[in-house]
Protein backbone atom coordinates (compact mmCIF):
# COMPACT_ATOMS: atom_id res chain seq x y z
CA UNK A 1 0.00 0.00 0.00
CA UNK A 2 1.26 3.45 -0.95
CA UNK A 3 -0.31 6.64 0.44
CA UNK A 4 -0.74 9.61 -1.87
CA UNK A 5 -0.65 13.08 -0.41
CA UNK A 6 -4.06 14.69 -0.93
CA UNK A 7 -4.35 18.44 -1.37
CA UNK A 8 -7.74 18.47 0.34
CA UNK A 9 -7.71 18.32 4.16
CA UNK A 10 -9.60 15.37 5.57
CA UNK A 11 -9.12 13.17 2.50
CA UNK A 12 -6.68 10.30 2.12
CA UNK A 13 -5.73 8.52 -1.10
CA UNK A 14 -4.00 5.19 -1.43
CA UNK A 15 -2.64 2.99 -4.18
CA UNK A 16 -2.84 -0.76 -3.48
CA UNK A 17 -1.14 -3.62 -5.28
CA UNK A 18 -2.28 -7.22 -4.67
CA UNK A 19 0.00 -9.76 -6.35
CA UNK A 20 1.23 -13.35 -6.08
CA UNK A 21 4.27 -13.40 -3.82
CA UNK A 22 6.45 -14.99 -6.49
CA UNK A 23 5.59 -12.31 -9.05
CA UNK A 24 5.51 -9.28 -6.76
CA UNK A 25 8.51 -7.40 -8.16
CA UNK A 26 7.33 -7.90 -11.77
CA UNK A 27 3.79 -6.80 -10.90
CA UNK A 28 5.06 -3.65 -9.17
CA UNK A 29 7.29 -2.82 -12.13
CA UNK A 30 4.34 -3.30 -14.50
CA UNK A 31 2.17 -0.97 -12.42
CA UNK A 32 4.90 1.67 -12.35
CA UNK A 33 5.31 1.49 -16.12
CA UNK A 34 1.66 1.48 -17.16
CA UNK A 35 -0.52 3.23 -14.57
CA UNK A 36 -0.65 6.90 -13.59
CA UNK A 37 -2.45 9.09 -11.07
CA UNK A 38 -2.77 12.71 -12.21
CA UNK A 39 0.13 12.17 -14.61
CA UNK A 40 2.46 10.58 -12.03
CA UNK A 41 3.34 6.92 -12.43
CA UNK A 42 1.99 4.56 -9.77
CA UNK A 43 4.17 3.83 -6.74
CA UNK A 44 6.54 6.59 -7.85
CA UNK A 45 9.96 6.36 -6.19
CA UNK A 46 9.70 2.75 -5.00
CA UNK A 47 12.26 0.11 -6.04
CA UNK A 48 10.57 -3.25 -6.92
CA UNK A 49 13.74 -5.27 -6.33
CA UNK A 50 14.43 -3.68 -2.96
CA UNK A 51 10.88 -4.21 -1.73
CA UNK A 52 10.84 -7.79 -3.00
CA UNK A 53 14.05 -8.43 -1.05
CA UNK A 54 12.24 -7.42 2.13
CA UNK A 55 9.93 -10.38 1.61
CA UNK A 56 12.86 -12.78 1.69
CA UNK A 57 11.29 -14.83 -1.08
CA UNK A 58 8.20 -15.58 0.97
CA UNK A 59 4.93 -14.05 1.98
CA UNK A 60 4.93 -11.13 4.35
CA UNK A 61 3.47 -11.64 7.78
CA UNK A 62 1.35 -9.27 9.79
CA UNK A 63 -2.11 -8.63 11.17
CA UNK A 64 -4.83 -10.83 9.72
CA UNK A 65 -7.81 -9.03 11.22
CA UNK A 66 -9.27 -6.58 8.70
CA UNK A 67 -9.51 -2.97 9.78
CA UNK A 68 -12.90 -1.40 10.14
CA UNK A 69 -13.83 1.07 7.42
CA UNK A 70 -11.61 1.53 4.39
CA UNK A 71 -11.81 -0.27 1.07
CA UNK A 72 -13.99 -3.35 0.62
CA UNK A 73 -12.16 -5.57 -1.86
CA UNK A 74 -13.84 -8.45 -3.71
CA UNK A 75 -12.71 -11.95 -2.74
CA UNK A 76 -9.74 -13.22 -4.71
CA UNK A 77 -10.38 -16.25 -6.88
CA UNK A 78 -13.69 -18.07 -7.01
CA UNK A 79 -16.55 -16.54 -8.96
CA UNK A 80 -14.83 -13.17 -9.33
CA UNK A 81 -11.54 -14.53 -10.62
CA UNK A 82 -12.24 -17.38 -13.01
CA UNK A 83 -10.31 -17.78 -16.25
CA UNK A 84 -9.85 -19.95 -19.31
CA UNK A 85 -6.84 -20.35 -21.62
CA UNK A 86 -7.22 -19.62 -25.33
CA UNK A 87 -4.15 -19.84 -27.56
CA UNK A 88 -1.89 -19.22 -24.57
CA UNK A 89 -3.85 -16.13 -23.49
CA UNK A 90 -5.71 -16.04 -20.18
CA UNK A 91 -9.29 -14.82 -20.52
CA UNK A 92 -10.53 -13.79 -17.07
CA UNK A 93 -14.17 -13.20 -16.26
CA UNK A 94 -16.31 -12.14 -13.32
CA UNK A 95 -19.65 -13.45 -12.15
CA UNK A 96 -21.35 -11.09 -14.63
CA UNK A 97 -20.42 -13.54 -17.41
CA UNK A 98 -20.97 -17.28 -17.81
CA UNK A 99 -18.43 -19.40 -19.67
CA UNK A 100 -20.00 -22.05 -21.91
CA UNK A 101 -17.51 -24.86 -22.65
CA UNK A 102 -20.06 -26.68 -24.83
CA UNK A 103 -19.44 -24.27 -27.70
CA UNK A 104 -16.13 -23.18 -29.15
CA UNK A 105 -12.95 -25.23 -29.42
CA UNK A 106 -10.81 -25.84 -26.36
CA UNK A 107 -7.60 -23.83 -26.56
CA UNK A 108 -8.74 -22.00 -29.70
CA UNK A 109 -11.96 -20.18 -28.84
CA UNK A 110 -14.13 -19.47 -25.81
CA UNK A 111 -17.68 -18.13 -25.53
CA UNK A 112 -19.28 -16.26 -22.64
CA UNK A 113 -22.89 -15.16 -22.15
CA UNK A 114 -24.02 -12.10 -20.23
CA UNK A 115 -25.99 -12.79 -17.05
CA UNK A 116 -27.74 -9.40 -17.04
CA UNK A 117 -28.38 -9.19 -20.80
CA UNK A 118 -29.68 -12.49 -22.21
CA UNK A 119 -28.69 -13.08 -25.80
CA UNK A 120 -25.44 -11.13 -25.53
CA UNK A 121 -22.29 -13.16 -26.23
CA UNK A 122 -18.58 -12.41 -25.92
CA UNK A 123 -16.10 -14.62 -27.76
CA UNK A 124 -12.32 -14.76 -27.82
CA UNK A 125 -10.62 -16.69 -30.60
CA UNK A 126 -7.14 -17.61 -31.75
CA UNK A 127 -6.80 -18.37 -35.46
CA UNK A 128 -4.12 -18.47 -38.12
CA UNK A 129 -3.26 -15.03 -39.47
CA UNK A 130 -4.19 -14.48 -43.08
CA UNK A 131 -3.03 -10.92 -43.69
CA UNK A 132 -0.01 -8.78 -42.97
CA UNK A 133 -1.94 -6.27 -40.87
CA UNK A 134 -4.58 -6.42 -38.14
CA UNK A 135 -7.38 -4.81 -40.14
CA UNK A 136 -6.82 -7.07 -43.14
CA UNK A 137 -6.92 -10.13 -40.90
CA UNK A 138 -10.02 -8.79 -39.15
CA UNK A 139 -11.80 -8.28 -42.47
CA UNK A 140 -11.05 -11.85 -43.53
CA UNK A 141 -12.13 -13.15 -40.14
CA UNK A 142 -15.43 -11.24 -40.34
CA UNK A 143 -16.20 -12.61 -43.80
CA UNK A 144 -15.85 -16.18 -42.55
CA UNK A 145 -17.58 -15.43 -39.27
CA UNK A 146 -20.74 -13.99 -40.79
CA UNK A 147 -21.05 -16.78 -43.34
CA UNK A 148 -20.82 -19.44 -40.62
CA UNK A 149 -22.92 -17.50 -38.13
CA UNK A 150 -26.00 -17.43 -40.34
CA UNK A 151 -26.50 -13.67 -40.05
CA UNK A 152 -28.44 -11.74 -42.70
CA UNK A 153 -28.66 -8.09 -43.69
CA UNK A 154 -25.02 -7.62 -42.70
CA UNK A 155 -23.97 -3.96 -42.88
CA UNK A 156 -20.54 -2.51 -42.05
CA UNK A 157 -20.92 0.64 -39.93
CA UNK A 158 -17.25 1.45 -39.26
CA UNK A 159 -13.78 -0.06 -39.11
CA UNK A 160 -10.42 1.36 -38.10
CA UNK A 161 -6.78 0.58 -37.40
CA UNK A 162 -5.79 2.18 -34.09
CA UNK A 163 -2.40 3.83 -33.38
CA UNK A 164 -1.52 0.75 -31.31
CA UNK A 165 -1.86 -1.45 -34.39
CA UNK A 166 -5.04 -3.04 -33.05
CA UNK A 167 -8.09 -2.90 -35.31
CA UNK A 168 -11.85 -2.93 -34.78
CA UNK A 169 -15.03 -3.17 -36.81
CA UNK A 170 -18.70 -2.54 -36.11
CA UNK A 171 -21.54 -4.26 -37.99
CA UNK A 172 -25.29 -4.44 -37.78
CA UNK A 173 -27.09 -7.59 -38.90
CA UNK A 174 -30.12 -9.76 -38.26
CA UNK A 175 -30.28 -13.19 -36.70
CA UNK A 176 -33.55 -15.06 -36.61
CA UNK A 177 -35.29 -11.82 -37.59
CA UNK A 178 -33.92 -9.91 -34.58
CA UNK A 179 -31.52 -6.93 -35.01
CA UNK A 180 -28.04 -7.47 -33.60
CA UNK A 181 -24.77 -5.58 -33.44
CA UNK A 182 -21.39 -7.29 -33.87
CA UNK A 183 -18.24 -5.62 -32.53
CA UNK A 184 -14.90 -7.22 -33.43
CA UNK A 185 -11.54 -6.15 -31.99
CA UNK A 186 -8.25 -7.60 -33.19
CA UNK A 187 -5.37 -8.06 -30.79
CA UNK A 188 -1.83 -7.57 -32.02
CA UNK A 189 0.23 -10.68 -31.41
CA UNK A 190 4.01 -10.88 -31.29
CA UNK A 191 4.00 -14.38 -32.80
CA UNK A 192 3.95 -14.32 -36.63
CA UNK A 193 1.11 -16.31 -38.14
CA UNK A 194 -1.21 -15.90 -35.15
CA UNK A 195 -4.32 -13.72 -34.98
CA UNK A 196 -6.44 -13.07 -31.89
CA UNK A 197 -9.86 -11.47 -31.89
CA UNK A 198 -12.52 -10.39 -29.39
CA UNK A 199 -16.12 -10.42 -30.60
CA UNK A 200 -19.32 -9.14 -28.99
CA UNK A 201 -22.63 -10.31 -30.47
CA UNK A 202 -25.32 -8.17 -28.91
CA UNK A 203 -29.05 -7.48 -29.30
CA UNK A 204 -29.14 -3.98 -30.74
CA UNK A 205 -31.11 -2.44 -27.85
CA UNK A 206 -28.51 -3.38 -25.22
CA UNK A 207 -25.31 -2.73 -27.18
CA UNK A 208 -23.77 0.05 -25.08
CA UNK A 209 -24.62 -1.64 -21.78
CA UNK A 210 -23.08 -4.93 -22.88
CA UNK A 211 -19.84 -3.38 -24.20
CA UNK A 212 -19.46 -1.52 -20.90
CA UNK A 213 -20.18 -4.74 -19.02
CA UNK A 214 -17.54 -6.56 -21.07
CA UNK A 215 -14.94 -3.90 -20.35
CA UNK A 216 -15.65 -4.19 -16.63
CA UNK A 217 -16.01 -7.96 -16.34
CA UNK A 218 -13.75 -9.54 -18.97
CA UNK A 219 -9.99 -9.29 -19.48
CA UNK A 220 -7.39 -10.87 -21.75
CA UNK A 221 -4.02 -11.33 -20.06
CA UNK A 222 -5.05 -8.67 -17.54
CA UNK A 223 -6.20 -6.08 -20.10
CA UNK A 224 -9.89 -5.21 -20.19
CA UNK A 225 -11.90 -6.41 -23.18
CA UNK A 226 -12.19 -3.80 -25.95
CA UNK A 227 -9.78 -1.73 -23.88
CA UNK A 228 -9.14 1.03 -26.43
CA UNK A 229 -12.77 1.57 -27.43
CA UNK A 230 -15.43 3.90 -26.03
CA UNK A 231 -18.83 2.25 -25.66
CA UNK A 232 -20.73 5.54 -25.89
CA UNK A 233 -18.94 6.62 -29.08
CA UNK A 234 -19.60 3.24 -30.68
CA UNK A 235 -23.26 3.46 -29.75
CA UNK A 236 -23.42 6.92 -31.31
CA UNK A 237 -22.22 5.45 -34.60
CA UNK A 238 -25.30 3.25 -34.56
CA UNK A 239 -27.55 6.29 -34.31
CA UNK A 240 -29.27 5.00 -31.17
Amino acid sequence: AYADVASEPGKFRAQILIADAGNFDAALADAQASMQVDGVFAFDGLDPAAISALLGGGAATGATTPATGGLNLPPLGGATGQSVLVGGATVGYTEAWTYDPSIGTEGESAFFSSVANPGAIFAYAWVAEQSVDALGSLQEFNDGFFSSFGATNVLLIAEETLPSGHAWSLYTASQGGAPIVVLSYADVTTVPGEFRVQVAIVPAASFQAVVTEAQQGLAVDGTAAFAELDAAQLAALLGG
